[in-house]
This record gives structure tokens, C-alpha cells and sequence, in this order.
């Protein structure tokens, strides 16, 4: 790890008779018990090698930041030239990813770090694709020398002493070679990268900060990597922690986004060991249950690391009504600490919200509507949340359940009676709206009698305390006629006279507009167009077809007449087919008559 000390041993063998002394040069021998970063230590600094004995010596060396590094020291032999050790390796510190975004915070110190991270691969992957190229470029003058020495030996001589010419080799290699090229580095390869920066730059800031430093290595030099504890929590509870700074990384975010309060929203968080060694950690959860939060996972224990990078899956539950929320935003930082490793927060976000919609008009005036007739006015729904929204105007079931104890004729005729039509009514009478969705519905108004009628339609709406109400107000005007008389009272008549009766009666239309009527037994042109509506389709559930309004004295509309005249075409063809084929029917059983009594007939 590179804030800790690592250590190996090398060893001096003397296999003379004449013992040696040894010591390290330009190595501080105060440094013995508390080494600074990027400085090696041996142990011991100088000594004397007996003959054919050995001295064993170790090597401490505190990394002090997260990168690969590369130190020589020397080590002065007796009267010899001093020899070189080169010690590398790379400073790494535990660590997990999450699979969630990053925070950016304001300052931009995670924009900074991430075009740096940006680079840095770039170079290294730019270097690896140029090792790749020189290895195998050295592997293509390898095998090309082999070739060619086989060639040298195989070469065929003519005649006159010119060699033939060999066929063209396929270089398989320089394909090869073509093929390389840079690849875009991945996005958990950034995030690591962007991880190892910020904690390149933490440690350089407290390079010099004796508490940071002396929490590294004990009094004697050594590792106790066992014994450093996080600040924030003691995964070990019989182990008091000790007072070191930590990285902070950037942080994560789960954002829930709209939740409708009501319902409970969870999200599969998935924990994977990205660093070389087992790493335990632990989620701080002290008070988001006030929040409405729940993290399933605590401390985890020695997650494996490399090379098979084990990963974990915990669960996050938002329940709003749980915790008794009110509508708006709720946020609340989980901070992670990782043992003997950086810290990070795990920033949980969501928006308690309420399904709700905006209604262009709430207060419908039809005026005056004449019955038999129905006026139509559209409104328009808005849908301004953020979630999606289902609609329903049907009115209540009010229809009481029959008392078992009444006799079954009177239950019969209580089922048979019909549903009245509502006499305000939208159309269509339920739906669902999308974030932002805007929908035209329609406003019915169909009176029964002359009254003023004045209603208020709910629009409910799901998951949601919320409602619209529709106000609703119309004048129903009912045709009427009066007639002088109701009883008419003819003469004596005689039988098959040639001079009837006549007798005149007076009809007064006492309404402000026209009023057509007709008879219902005499009225062929009535007796007609029942036929066409009867044959139309597109009635509704109270037999009602809606049709355009139809002026006094005139017909019915140019679209019903024309189909009525197009399935009347479609049925005498059908009848045309059905009675061609009985005729075709008819003349095979004939025929087939015939046959077999003319093969009676020869059997006589």
C-alpha cells in the first residue's frame, strides 16, 4: 500500500576467509525506525560479514503516493565498487467502484481530474500499442532470418548460373501490425484513474504532515497496516481507530428521480473490489430511515480483490409514506469507509411528488340544448408532473346489490331495467397522460326534458389526493305541440260513398323554435330511414348513435345513405353467390342422378 511500509530482505555472502564490511550509502540510518516517502531504508544501515557466513538485510521503502516507482540505493562492499539495488513496484491503496454516475462538484475538481485521467491513459495505451508494434516487429525479423537461411539453402540455380526467383511470401506480419491502433479507454478505467489522482493529490498535500506519516508506520518502522482505523467508524470494535487523515473521493449518486408518494422504489446497487486486495468497508446509516431510505447492506469483510475482482449486489429502498414525508426533495449522503482506504459518499436523492393535472376549463356553460339533441364542448388535460398520470370520470356504480329475500319475478324485472344515459358525460371517460402530455377530451351534454340542469363531474385521479372538478350547467328544451283537439268525431258515413268526411285540427308549436313531427303508421319516408339507422353502427351502450344536427324537413346525412346503398349492393351480391352456388349444387346432384341411372340401366 502506498501510505505503509513495504519490506524485503536481501542477504551479503561472504564465501572468503577474510571477513567485510558493508555499508549503505547516502542512506540516513535516522530514518531507521520512521521512513519518508520515497526514500529506501536498510536495516541494518552497515555491519561486518564474517567468512563464509551471511548478513541478512532489509529493506523498507514507503511509497508515499499511488503510482509505479522506481529507486535505486547503493550499497558499499569493502574496498569494491559500490553495487546498485533498484527497487520497483507501485504504490496502491484498497478500493470499490459502485456502478453509479459521479458528482461533479461545483468547483470543477472532478473536471480537472478527469481530463487528467483522460491523458494519462491516452499515453499509456499509446505506449502499449508501441511495445505491441516492437515485439512484433522483432518476432517478423525473427522468423524473416529463419526464412531466409531456409531460403539460402533451397535456392535453385538455372543454367546459366541465374538463380530463379522464389514466390512472393504472404507478410502476415505487417497486417498485423496495420491492425494495431489506439483504443478509447474505458469508463471504469477513467473512474479509477480519476480515484487514483485524488488520492495522488491527498497524499501529496500531507507529504509533510508528521501525523499522517507517523500513522503509517509504528516507532520501530514497521507496518501496522492491521491496526490503522478509519475516522469515521471502527470496523473493529476492540481496536481504537487512530487519528489519520483519508482521502476523499469523488462522490456517487443514486438518484430515485420522481417517486409517487405511496409507492416503494428500489434500486440493485452493485459493489465490485477494483484494487488488488481484500478490502471491508462500511456504510454509515445513521438517520436515512427519517428520510425514508434503506440500505439492506451494512460492513462488508474481505471483499476479494485481483485477479477475480469479486463483486456484491445490495438493495436501496425509498419508501416516502413510510416516513411520513410531504412533497419535494429528499437527499442524504451515506458516507462509505473503506478500511485503511480512501472515503467516499454514496449521495442518495429523490423528488416526492404527486400525480396532478391541468384542466384548460372547469367551468362548462352549454346554454340552451333541445332533447334529442346533445352539445359537445372540449377541454384540454395537461399533465405538468413529472409522472405519469391515469385519469378516470366514470361515474360511481350506484346500482344496489338485490336483497336475497325478494321474490325472483320482481329480481328479474330489477335486472332488466336499463341504465339510464348520463346526461353529462366525457368522452373518453378514462386515460393515461405522460410527463408533459397534453390530451383534447370531450364534454357531453344530452338533456331528457325541459329543466335546468347544473352538475359536477370528478375527474379522479390514481395514487393521488388530488381531483378536478368539472362544473357543469345547461338549459334542456323539450319539443312540445298542442292541439285543439285530442278526439276526432266523424259523420254518419255510407258504406263506399263516393264523398268522405273531412275534419281540420290545429296544431300550435307554443316553443321558440321550429319542431318537425310526422305519423307513425302513414310516414313511408320515416318507415325508410329507420331501416338505414338501423342497419349503422357506432351505437353506444344506451343505443344511442350521435349524428350531425339535422335541420327541419331535411334527411339524413349523405354518408348514411350511401353506406345504407353500399350493404344493400353487398347483400344481393352475397344472395346472387349464395343462390349461384345452390344452382351449381343442384346441377352436380342432377347430373350425378343421370349417371347412375344410366349404369343401372347397362347392368340390366
Amino acid at each position: 500500500m502506498y501510505d505503509h511500509v513495504a519490506s524485503a530482505t536481501i542477504t551479503l555472502i561472504n564465501k572468503g576467509k577474510v571477513g567485510f564490511e558493508f555499508r549503505g550509502i547516502n542512506i540516513d540510518p535516522a530514518l531507521e525506525k520512521r521512513p519518508i516517502p520515497g526514500q529506501p531504508v536498510i536495516v541494518p544501515h552497515s555491519g561486518y560479514v564474517e567468512p563464509f557466513s551471511e548478513q541478512k538485510i532489509e529493506v523498507k521503502y514507503l511509497p508515499g503516493v499511488p503510482e509505479e516507482f522506481k529507486k535505486t540505493f547503493q550499497i558499499q562492499v569493502a574496498h569494491f565498487e559500490p553495487d546498485t539495488v533498484t527497487l520497483t513496484g507501485e504504490g496502491v491503496f484498497p478500493r470499490i467502484s459502485l456502478d453509479l454516475p459521479r458528482i461533479e462538484d461545483e468547483e470543477g475538481v472532478y473536471a480537472k481530474l478527469a481530463q487528467e485521467a483522460k491523458r494519462n491513459l491516452a499515453i499509456v495505451i499509446r505506449e502499449q500499442v508501441k511495445q505491441q508494434i516492437l515485439a512484433q516487429e522483432e518476432a517478423a525479423k525473427a522468423q524473416a532470418g529463419q526464412e531466409e537461411e531456409e531460403l539460402m539453402k533451397l535456392v535453385a540455380v538455372d543454367e546459366n548460373g541465374v538463380e530463379i526467383p522464389d514466390s512472393p511470401r504472404n507478410d502476415k506480419t505487417s497486417n498485423n501490425i496495420e491492425g494495431l491502433h489506439e483504443r478509447e479507454p474505458s469508463e471504469l478505467e477513467i473512474q479509477m484513474e480519476i480515484e487514483r489522482l485524488a488520492v495522488r493529490d491527498f497524499a501529496l498535500e500531507h507529504m509533510n504532515n508528521p501525523k499522517y506519516i507517523m500513522a503509517s508506520v509504528d516507532e520501530k518502522g514497521e507496518n501496522i497496516l492491521s491496526n490503522v482505523e478509519s475516522t469515521i467508524s471502527s470496523i473493529a470494535q476492540d481496536i481504537p481507530p487512530t487519528v489519520k487523515p483519508k482521502a476523499a473521493l469523488p462522490d456517487y449518486l443514486l438518484d430515485f428521480e420522481y417517486v409517487v408518494l405511496g409507492t416503494v422504489r428500489t434500486h440493485v446497487v452493485r459493489v465490485t473490489n477494483t484494487g488488488w486486495m481484500p478490502t471491508s468497508f462500511k456504510l454509515e446509516r445513521h438517520n436515512i430511515h427519517n428520510l425514508g431510505f434503506h440500505i439492506e447492506l451494512e460492513r462488508v469483510r474481505n471483499l476479494p480483490g485481483a485477479p477475480d475482482n469479486e463483486t456484491l449486489d445490495f438493495v436501496v429502498q425509498f419508501d416516502p409514506r413510510g416516513a411520513n414525508l410531504q412533497l419535494g426533495s429528499v437527499e442524504v449522503n451515506v458516507p462509505v469507509n473503506i478500511l485503511h482506504g480512501p472515503t467516499f459518499n454514496l449521495c442518495l436523492r429523490a423528488h416526492v411528488t404527486m400525480p396532478d393535472l391541468e384542466v384548460s376549463d372547469d367551468v362548462l356553460e352549454f346554454s340552451d340544448v333541445k332533447c334529442g339533441e346533445c352539445k359537445v364542448i372540449t377541454i384540454q388535460l395537461h399533465n405538468h408532473q413529472m409522472v405519469k398520470c391515469e385519469w378516470n370520470s366514470v361515474p360511481p356504480d350506484d346500482s344496489k346489490k338485490i336483497d336475497k329475500h325478494v321474490p325472483m319475478h320482481l329480481r328479474r324485472k330489477l335486472r332488466q331495467e336499463k341504465k339510464k344515459p348520463n346526461i353529462f358525460e366525457v368522452l373518453p371517460p378514462t386515460g393515461v397522460l405522460m410527463p408533459g402530455q397534453r390530451i383534447n377530451v370531450q364534454v357531453k351534454f344530452m338533456p331528457t326534458e325541459e329543466k335546468f340542469y347544473e352538475n359536477r363531474i370528478p375527474i379522479r385521479i390514481a395514487q393521488s389526493s388530488q381531483r378536478i372538478m368539472l362544473l357543469c350547467r345547461g338549459h334542456g328544451l323539450e319539443p312540445r305541440l298542442e292541439f285543439q283537439r285530442t278526439v276526432v268525431q266523424f259523420g254518419p258515413i255510407l258504406p263506399h260513398s263516393p264523398v268522405g268526411d273531412d275534419q281540420e285540427i290545429t296544431v300550435h308549436n307554443p316553443c321558440s323554435f321550429p319542431i318537425e313531427f310526422y305519423s307513425l303508421e302513414f310516414d313511408q319516408n320515416y318507415l325508410e330511414e329507420e331501416k338505414v339507422l338501423r342497419l349503422m353502427k357506432g351505437y353506444d351502450e344506451y343505443n344511442t348513435l350521435l349524428l350531425p344536427p339535422r335541420s327541419v324537413g331535411g334527411k339524413l346525412p349523405q354518408e348514411l345513405l350511401d353506406y345504407y346503398e353500399e350493404q344493400l349492393k353487398k347483400a344481393e351480391e352475397e344472395e346472387k353467390a349464395i343462390a349461384m352456388e345452390l344452382a351449381r349444387q343442384e346441377t352436380l346432384r342432377l347430373e350425378k342422378e343421370k349417371r347412375e341411372a344410366a349404369g343401372q340401366t347397362m347392368c340390366q
